[in-house]
């Protein structure tokens, strides 16, 4: 793909397109300028394309899903519409603004799953001019933070914005992400608002690092015990450390000989005597710690570089 874009949530997201799927390949001919003729099937396929301006097959399907709801006023339908109304509200055009606002009106928060409370609050500022507090405690839902970012963003809260960003951007890269995610994604990075803020992980912590130093160091911090809790390299100093124990009871013996049926091992006399006393073998466990944690320090400054 060349060289690393300055737009880092985009040039991830591209990577994680799934083009088996027929609403995504539509969208990725849409928005990527790729050609594969892909058509979608499925109704809520062709409702989302609606509602992207894609194209106009699923208007019919979602005027009949918006008066349904009226009707019945279903939570799992009011939680479709929601999230549907948020994805066209990242566009610059307000296609459904009439729709939304009587949506809101009709609805409360509380009417909602509370993962998906700033989505609400997100669309009550923008079309009811409503001013809500967002939270900064999400980390593991990628529509709830977009939506605060939003807020954040709106409200001057630069701090907030490239602290929240940064787990967005953490939060990509980790998980697998769903349609809806990514089209979202998307909107968000392409967003015009944005044009003088590079959507990047490095810029959003060096902003951090000169404007809140403790969010900053608090960021480091964990960047550096995640790579720590990686257990794969620990593995050798605790089966070290289990031998050290193992023998100072005298409940390991290195200096027999061990036969089976077809085998015979004996050890060399030399690293045989050398580990069978206990004191060596807490040498070798201490060493393994030194140079495991030198190899973990390595892959985080690896990591920080790369960031």
């Amino acid at each position: 793909m060349g060289d690393f874009p300055e737009n880092q949530i985009k040039y991830i997201l591209k990577e994680k397109w799934d083009n088996s799927n027929r609403v995504e390949s539509a969208i990725t001919d849409y928005f990527y300028k790729e050609k594969k003729g892909s058509k979608p099937t499925k109704t809520d396929d062709f409702i989302l394309l609606f509602i992207l301006g894609i194209n106009k097959d699923g208007k019919k399907a979602f005027s009949t899903k918006y008066s349904t709801w009226k009707q019945s006023k279903n939570q799992n339908l009011s939680n479709e519409l929601l999230k549907l109304f948020f994805i066209s509200s990242l566009k610059d055009k307000n296609d459904f603004k009439k729709k939304t606002t009587e949506f809101l009106k009709e609805t409360k928060i509380k009417d909602f799953d509370n993962s998906l409370s700033p989505l609400y609050l997100f669309l009550e500022e923008l079309y009811l001019n409503k001013k809500n507090e967002f939270a900064t405690g999400i980390k593991n839902s990628i529509l709830p933070l977009i939506a605060s970012l939003f807020g954040f963003y709106r409200h001057n809260k630069v701090k907030q914005f490239y602290q929240m960003q940064i787990d967005l951007i953490d939060l990509v890269t980790q998980k697998s992400i769903n349609t809806y995610e990514k089209i979202a994604l998307l909107l968000y990075s392409e967003n015009k608002q944005f044009q003088g803020i590079q959507l990047n992980r490095k810029d959003s912590l060096e902003y951090l690092k000169n404007n809140n130093p403790p969010v900053f160091y608090g960021y480091i911090k964990k960047k550096y015990l995640d790579i720590l809790k990686d257990f794969k390299l620990w593995g050798i100093s605790a089966i070290i450390g289990l031998f050290a124990i193992l023998r100072t009871f005298g409940l390991l013996d290195f200096t027999g000989i061990y036969e089976g049926e077809f085998f015979k091992i004996t050890g060399l006399p030399i690293i045989v005597n050398w580990i069978s006393e206990p004191i060596n073998l807490l040498v070798l466990f201490l060493l393994s710690v030194i140079v495991i944690g030198v190899i973990k320090t390595m892959q985080f400054f690896k990591e920080m570089k790369r960031q």
